[in-house]
């Protein structure tokens, strides 16, 4: 008998061992299908998951749901994910209020996330990435004042910024060319002691492309080290919206010069195109399109767009 209710003891763990096993196997999945914000995979799988679950479990589990619906800036199935959890008992936490800011950042919608910033009742006031999705998104409006309210509501709570901080707020800026405003928070951004990193100066010149500002992108560039073909192509973009053609294949020759291969570089090859048809410089327009051939890059309608508009320009059309 003792050795019956062995095998049975044994028997029994193996059961809960493999049970558990696979479990870890679902909620791995899960993971993953939230990580990559495939949001009706992601739902599918938390419903095999949570009748088995306990609480705590459970809560972990809506947090990776709306984690999806997150990653796909799908506010409105996060919502109802959010919603659920509630109806089941379960108390939110700071990541489940966290990953609904983040689902109405990556949303573009400022309002909602504001709502969600303060529906959390203090839980996401102390870190900065919560500030930071509230910045993201008054970017993605295209609110800068918004932008710097809530910079300044997080040096208000004595929260310390991070580097997404000021890369946010710079983003903000350059979606309607605010150099002022950008300026302005770097100023603030040094006055602090904090270090303004390669990334934020290639943020601040996204702000003087968009603000047409060629004079300053490029005394950006000259005081960089080592460019690298973005820095440079952010240059000829510049140049190439204020029409100056001129310079655009000046800062072409300047990066082959320093070694880049801007030749293979479609982007930086179509700007080339549009800097022509803006000059309604036909050859010089007919001269890119010939590279990018010879690049054995595929002919796109943005390069025949440029070839038909260089000739209307030409013709003034």
């Amino acid at each position: 008998m003792p050795g019956h209710q062995l095998g049975f003891t044994v028997l029994s763990q193996q059961a809960r061992s493999s049970s558990f096993n696979i479990h870890q196997a679902h909620t791995r999945k899960l993971n993953d299908l939230a990580a990559r914000g495939d949001v009706q995979a992601a739902l599918e799988e938390l419903r095999k998951l949570l009748p088995r679950a306990s609480s705590t479990l459970k809560r972990l589990l809506y947090n990776t749901g709306i984690k999806a619906c997150a990653n796909a800036g799908d506010l409105e199935k996060a919502e109802l994910v959010f919603s659920e959890m509630l109806e089941q008992g379960i108390e939110p936490n700071r990541k489940g209020f966290g990953k609904m800011i983040e689902a109405a950042a990556s949303a573009g919608n400022l309002s909602a996330a504001e709502d969600w910033f303060r529906r959390s009742a203090g839980l996401c006031g102390a870190e900065a990435v919560h500030f930071n999705l509230l910045i993201g998104a008054a970017a993605k409006a295209r609110n800068v004042e918004a932008a710097g309210t809530w910079f300044q509501e997080l040096l208000r709570n004595g929260v310390q910024p991070d580097k997404f901080t000021l890369w946010s707020l710079l983003e903000a800026c350059s979606s309607t060319g605010d150099v002022a405003k950008a300026t302005s928070f770097v100023a603030k951004w040094r006055s602090l002691g904090l270090q303004v990193t390669d990334e934020h100066r290639a943020a601040l010149r996204k702000v003087y492309v968009k603000n047409n500002d060629l004079e300053a992108v490029e005394e950006q560039i000259r005081k960089l080290e080592k460019p690298g073909l973005k820095d440079y192509g952010m240059v000829v973009d510049a140049a190439a919206r204020c029409g100056n053609l001129t310079a655009a294949e000046f800062w072409f020759q300047e990066a082959e010069a320093a070694g880049i291969q801007p030749r293979n570089a479609y982007a930086i090859l179509v700007t080339l195109m549009f800097a022509a048809a803006r000059a309604a410089d036909v050859a010089r327009c007919e001269h890119w399109f010939q590279a990018a051939t010879e690049a054995r890059l595929q002919p796109s309608g943005a390069m025949y767009t440029a070839l038909v508009t260089s000739a209307a320009e030409s013709l003034d059309l």
